[in-house]
């Protein structure tokens, strides 16, 4: 009898890990965006990577003043690139005495879960903003996937416009 029970313990186990964990949600995709956004305006640098897995990565297109800049990040330089971001707002935080916060306005166009529900592709835009004053404005296609209960962006592409 005790082999039984444990033979259905590991059986939930493994189903639990290769398949159940694995599985995605719209409902899950909308909160993971929805802590992501707390991450940044919270200017919580130690968990500004949390979010991508391994094998991240993302092609930008950055239109600013000028001709477009095309540039491709790994997880390591995409994290780099947010913690000086991060960096870069909390000094005018500190700056302005609190007075100036980062704000993150999202819209998603599309999220489309594959068929067994183990990614999911999105398409959103964002507009990043410090007090009232547009930054930058972004369109994204990005792919999410979830590992052992944890969803993790595997990266896309994004198109961004800066403003002064």
């Amino acid at each position: 009898m005790k082999k039984i029970v444990l033979l259905v313990i590991l059986g939930a186990l493994a189903w639990w890990y290769f398949d159940g964990s694995r599985k995605l949600t719209e409902e899950q995709v909308r909160a993971h965006y929805m802590e992501q956004n707390r991450i940044m305006t919270a200017l919580e640098k130690e968990n500004a990577c949390a979010g991508m897995a391994d094998d991240y990565h993302l092609d930008v297109v950055s239109h600013t003043p000028g001709r477009p800049e095309t540039a491709a990040f790994s997880r390591e330089q995409a994290c780099d690139a947010a913690t000086a971001v991060f960096d870069m707002f909390d000094h005018l935080r500190a700056l302005s005495g609190g007075q100036l916060q980062p704000g993150v306005r999202q819209e998603y166009k599309s999220i489309t879960l594959s068929p067994d529900r183990k990614t999911a592709t999105v398409e959103y835009s964002n507009k990043l903003l410090l007090g009232d004053r547009l930054l930058v404005r972004s369109v994204t296609t990005e792919t999410l996937i979830r590992r052992t209960g944890k969803i993790l962006s595997l990266g896309g592409r994004t198109e961004s416009w800066g403003y002064r």
